[in-house]
């Protein structure tokens, strides 16, 4: 017997896809798995790309999906699309054979859109991702309480089984105005990476971290303490291996 699916077609979302259909979309349809994030306003990050063939796909489907969105709001799909697709690559396979990713999701009975929801067996993560120069702590907490009140509204609609959770990316510039690249230091690799490089591992740790299937309460806890110099020491370990 299949499984019921009424209603999954006419989800209202950007898109809505598995992990293999979402690699094609970034690496074949889009090509922009080499995007970076350029530090600039984003009317003038906007007006260099829209005559580009991979924004100009993202508004066709934007409006073929009934989503009104304004031109830098497509630049940031670009910015997430890229950010994401490399965080998922470092998520291990079993997970990914089994997960549904969802763009620019309008939860029902409102005007909200999540960045993107992660639905995996019976459990949601909504990530909203974030690019403001006006300050990360400010913004960082701002985007939290957005995230947060997206798993409220969610949490209303959906059956009790289902766990719903929250992660924040706030986004650094990658190149520089003079088409440098801007570096940071990344506590996994223990070197110097591009700006967003730790992040997205952090991301990616998160994402195994929540979809985990166990209950033991005293692994977790485990796990937790000293996690992020856990995953740094398995990175180095392979380099070293390499």
């Amino acid at each position: 017997m299949k499984p019921q699916t009424r209603g999954f077609d006419k989800m209202k979302a950007l898109y809505n896809l598995n992990y293999e259909e979402f690699e094609d979309l970034v690496e074949k349809d889009l090509r922009i798995a080499n995007w970076l994030v350029y530090d600039d306003g984003a009317v003038s990050r906007k007006n260099m790309i829209s005559d580009k063939s991979y924004f100009k796909t993202l508004r066709q489907r934007a409006d073929e999906q009934g989503i009104r969105a304004s031109d830098e709001e497509v630049l940031s799909w670009l910015d997430t699309l890229n950010l994401l697709f490399h965080s998922l690559k470092n998520v291990n396979e079993r997970i990914l054979d089994r997960l549904q990713i969802i763009q620019e999701y309008q939860i029902p009975f409102t005007k909200r859109r999540a960045d993107y929801l992660l639905v995996y067996e019976n459990k949601i993560l909504i990530i909203e991702f974030s690019f403001d120069k006006l300050g990360n702590e400010y913004k960082f907490e701002n985007k939290l309480s957005q995230a947060i009140h997206y798993k409220e509204l969610l949490s209303n609609i959906m059956p009790n089984h289902i766990k719903i959770g929250t992660y924040t990316f706030m986004i650094s510039p990658e190149v520089d105005r003079e088409g440098g690249d801007i570096m940071s230091y990344n506590k996994y690799t223990q070197q110097d990476e591009l700006a967003n490089s730790e992040k997205m591992i952090d991301l990616s740790e998160y994402i195994m971290f929540f979809f985990s299937g166990s209950s033991d309460a005293m692994m977790h806890l485990g796990v937790v303490d000293g996690y992020e110099q856990s995953i740094a020491d398995m990175i180095n370990d392979s380099d070293d291996e390499a």
